[in-house]
């Protein structure tokens, strides 16, 4: 039976990182300490994205090709998670670009250097639905693809960013999600 008050919306939230192996959070009340929250984000989404099915190989009979058995694998695409930050702040660029930044008391810098290869960080990402929350963590998160800043001037510059979320063996998942909408009734 449908039953509008388990529709959520994401009405707010936050985009946290942390360095890899930074303490997991326990749930939806579990501390996020280690995380930085990285500020606004765009208003278009976070999307977090699973992909599809494993692969599978059918083997076929001779007789009218009929299959008769179906092999499964494991597939090789990670979850992704996508967002697009708006501060510009030194948390910010080195989560977003996999950078360090060098600051001083009047600018920072940054280098982009193809040939350093952004490491892995802990991500959660929260939802806030009134009561509700929905807390997703990635242990073992990585930047790839393009990230793009945008300039342009009638939008806030803004820092869309891609993680491939591996699965990372002492958690045991790629993503692990809590929500206080699923406790038990």
């Amino acid at each position: 039976m449908s039953d509008a008050d388990n529709v959520r919306v994401a009405v707010s939230g936050a985009v946290m990182h942390g360095p890899y192996a930074t303490a997991a959070p326990t749930g939806t009340g579990g501390t996020t300490t280690g995380h930085l929250d990285l500020g606004f984000v765009n208003e278009d989404r976070v999307a977090i994205t699973k992909p599809g099915a494993s692969d599978a190989t059918p083997i076929r009979a001779w007789q009218n090709g009929q299959v008769v058995r179906t092999i499964r694998s494991t597939g090789e695409d990670m979850p992704t998670v996508e967002f697009v930050l708006l501060e510009t702040s030194i948390a910010v660029v080195e989560a977003a670009l996999g950078v360090s930044v060098t600051s001083t008391l009047t600018e920072g810098h940054y280098d982009i250097d193809t040939d350093v290869l952004p490491a892995a960080g802990s991500w959660i990402v929260d939802v806030i639905d009134g009561a509700e929350l929905i807390r997703s963590h990635a242990p073992k998160a990585t930047p790839v693809g393009e990230v793009v800043m945008t300039y342009k001037n009638d939008e806030p510059i803004g820092y869309t960013v891609t993680l491939e979320c591996e699965r990372d063996t002492t958690a045991g998942y790629n993503i692990r999600t809590w929500a206080t909408a699923l406790k038990t009734p």
